[in-house]
Parts: C-alpha cells; sequence; structure tokens
C-alpha cells in the first residue's frame, strides 16, 4: 500500500506500466511492489508511506510479534493470536493436538496453516499437571475425544541442561536446587505417561521434546518408557527453523540459533517430517539467557511443519508403518533414588548421550542386536573422544565466564 502526505506539487506515484497512480495528498492504493514503479519530481513537503508484509515476518522471534500483536498490526494467519476459545468450526474437527507442559505462547497453539480442522489445547503451568488435579482435565481431554490425538510433550529442561554441571561445580549450594528441578520433573513425568498410555490406548500419538543435550534423555524412567513398542527419532537444529536471538537485527546479517533439538515419537511420519540440520550457510550465536526462554515456544516455521505432518499423518487412509525401536540403555551410573540428580554428585560426567540417527527418522535398536539385520548395536558404544573433548572445552570456557 503506497499513501502520499504532505504539502507539495508534482510528485506523482505511478505504476510503469500505467495500471496506478496516486498524484494527491491523502490518496491510499494497494500496490505489487515487486512491479516496476516510480515518483516523478516534487517541490514542497511530500511524505510517501509505504506499508508491506515482508517475506520474512515469519522468522520474527516471538518478542517483536507480541510488540506487533499490541500494536494492532495486521499480520498473516499463522501469526496472530487465536482468539478465545477458538477452534476448528463445529464439525470441522478431524484432529487434536494436546501441549504438555508448554509454554503460554507456544506457536503450536495459535492459528496458521495446516490447523484447519485440529483442535488444540494447552497444558502450561497454571494447570498445575504435577498433580492429580491437573491430570483428570486433561485425562478426560482424551477419553472424550472423537478424533485422533497428538500429545507434544515438552517438559521444561531446566534441570537436565548440561549447563547444571557447571553451576553445581561452582556453586555448591545449587545441588539442591538441582534436585528440587529433578524431583519436579519426575512428578511432571509421571503424569505424562498415565496421560501418554491414555493417548496410546485410543489410537494416537506421542511425540517428546528436548534438547538434544538435555540429561532427561537418559533417565531410566524416560529410556524404559519409549524403549515400550514402536518408536522413531527425529533430529533437527533450529537454526534450520528461523530461530534467531530476541535481540537480533537484520545489521547483523544471517545469524541463528542452531539449538539442537531431539523429538522421539511414535509416528514414524512425524519423525521423518523432522528432519533439517544446519547447512552451514549461516552464522550462529548461543541459545542462552532471553534467547532459552523464548525458543521454548518454537518458530513459526517449526510449528507449521509440526502441524502439517500431524494433518497428513490423519488424512493418510489404513494403519501407519510400525517399527520396534528404543532408546539405549541407561548407564549404570544412572540408577539412584527418585528425585536425585544423574550420576548423584556434581564431580561425575554427564551421560552418554544417544547416538544421532543415519537417517531421517531412522529407529534404532538395542538389547544386543538389530531385529532385522542382527548387527552389533551402535547405539550401546561409549561416547566418543570426540565428544568428551567438546565437552570439556564448553566446560573450561564456561568456568572462564564465571571466574569474570
Amino acid at each position: 500500500m503506497v499513501i502520499l502526505l504532505g504539502s507539495f506539487t508534482g510528485g506523482a506515484f505511478h505504476m510503469k506500466d500505467g495500471s496506478c497512480l496516486v498524484d494527491k495528498p491523502g490518496m491510499a492504493v494497494i500496490i505489487d511492489g515487486t512491479q516496476e514503479h516510480l515518483s516523478e519530481p516534487f517541490q514542497g513537503l511530500r511524505y510517501s508511506i509505504v506499508a508491506f508484509l515482508h517475506g520474512s515476518t515469519k522468522d520474527l522471534c516471538e518478542k517483536d510479534l507480541l510488540r506487533l500483536r499490541k500494536l494492532a498490526f495486521g499480520l498473516p494467519p499463522e501469526l496472530s493470536e487465536p482468539q478465545a476459545g477458538q477452534q476448528a468450526k463445529p464439525g470441522a474437527t478431524n484432529r487434536c493436538l494436546i501441549e504438555y507442559c508448554c509454554g503460554e505462547n507456544s506457536l503450536l497453539g495459535l492459528e496458521g496453516p495446516h490447523r484447519q480442522g485440529c483442535e488444540r489445547h494447552r497444558l502450561t503451568i497454571k494447570h498445575d499437571m504435577t498433580t492429580k488435579a491437573g491430570l483428570q482435565p486433561a485425562t478426560a481431554l482424551v477419553q472424550k475425544a472423537k478424533v485422533p490425538v497428538l500429545l507434544w510433550v515438552s517438559i521444561p529442561c531446566t534441570g537436565g541442561s548440561p549447563w547444571q554441571k557447571v553451576n553445581v561445580r561452582n556453586l555448591p549450594h545449587m545441588a539442591k536446587r538441582l534436585e528440587a528441578l529433578w524431583s519436579v520433573f519426575r512428578q511432571l513425568w509421571t503424569n505424562m505417561e498415565i496421560l501418554a498410555r491414555h493417548v496410546l490406548s485410543k489410537g494416537g500419538h506421542v511425540a517428546i521434546e528436548w534438547p538434544t543435550k538435555c540429561a532427561y534423555w537418559q533417565d531410566p524412567e524416560v529410556q524404559a518408557f519409549v524403549g515400550e513398542g514402536s518408536w522413531h527419532r527425529a533430529e533437527l537444529d533450529g537454526c534450520m527453523y528461523g530461530l534467531r536471538s530476541v535481540w537480533w537485527d537484520k545489521d547483523q546479517g544471517d545469524v541463528r540459533i542452531k539449538k539442537p533439538w531431539t523429538v522421539w515419537t511414535t509416528s514414524s511420519h512425524l519423525s521423518k517430517s523432522l528432519t533439517r540440520l544446519c547447512d552451514g550457510k549461516h552464522e550462529h550465536t548461543p541459545c542462552a539467557g532471553d534467547d532459552t526462554k523464548a525458543s521454548e515456544s518454537y518458530t513459526p516455521s517449526l510449528a507449521n511443519f509440526v502441524h502439517l505432518a500431524f494433518q497428513q499423518l490423519c488424512a493418510k487412509p489404513g494403519p501407519q508403518p510400525t517399527e520396534r525401536a528404543v532408546v539405549p540403555a541407561a548407564p549404570a551410573r544412572m540408577a539412584g533414588p527418585s528425585g536425585q540428580p544423574p550420576g548423584g554428585g556434581a564431580g561425575d560426567d554427564w551421560p552418554a548421550l544417544p547416538p544421532r540417527p543415519r537417517g531421517p527418522g531412522q529407529a534404532i535398536q538395542v538389547g544386543g542386536s538389530s531385529s532385522s539385520s542382527g548387527a552389533a548395536n551402535p547405539a550401546a558404544a561409549p561416547v566418543s573422544e570426540e565428544i568428551r573433548m567438546v565437552a570439556e572445552a564448553l566446560t573450561r570456557q564456561a568456568d572462564l565466564l564465571l571466574q569474570k
């Protein structure tokens, strides 16, 4: 849209093909900005206001999107806040997405592409999913559902962050806080298992998401649960889904936050839909501070991919293909009383992480050999020396930062 303001003579704006002419103050017209256009010379004071939707609007951080909404800017449907209680049109619902322990601003719950016909429910901190009072309504929601349900699990990963090891070693009093975080995690996980079993019993699907290096992946209860039935692993990097710092400015160039995520899901289709890994064509900035919290809401691109996969999954006729897949068995040092962080002490190393799959959505089998080939299981191999060196280098760097 173009509008001219001020007091001037001359200065007409027009499209080169003659399809549009603006030659008076106060006139506003809609144009195709991709076509050639020009302004004639003028005398006086002339203001030209051009409003347009940038192609990278979808990559804006949630902080900027919230500000635009407050200023009443008209955003595309996929970036707009849903109205209270807004769902698909009555009678048109064919699937239901439930977010377990998500943030208040998770983009999975907003309107956007591939959401039509999808009920969306957020279970946030205000529902207190550590309690029976929080669990019962969620269970009732699943039981009443007449359509396929996808339970998207995003329990806060604070207690499993690799930085916790640094905190405890340098600030011993943080050990009690870490124990408290793991205690809350176990309560959330216990209730999640109950809810997930209801979803699976009705033919629905479950997807569990955490940062790849989150220590929660190595918890025995997590590994035992994902070791049941058919599960599939997806690896993705946030940078390939437009993840940037909340303080990013376009003048900084193409700088993104890598943030590797791992998703274990009972849907092979979903796992094969979330496969974008960093292509190395941009710079990275750490995911820390305000960015850590903001990244919990995902990006418009990632949310759209999840909804598209769920939409396609529900549109497929017949049963979905299944594969036997489990996570690697927990190291012996992971065993310990409930509520205790892994290793039991600040000086222990984090347990080895499961290796990335060799292909998109590849399932891995443990317990000695693969059910198909009988080959030795690579997932059971000890952590590589390269990974140990990187981890130690990061720890040393963190120590230096803390000493400043």
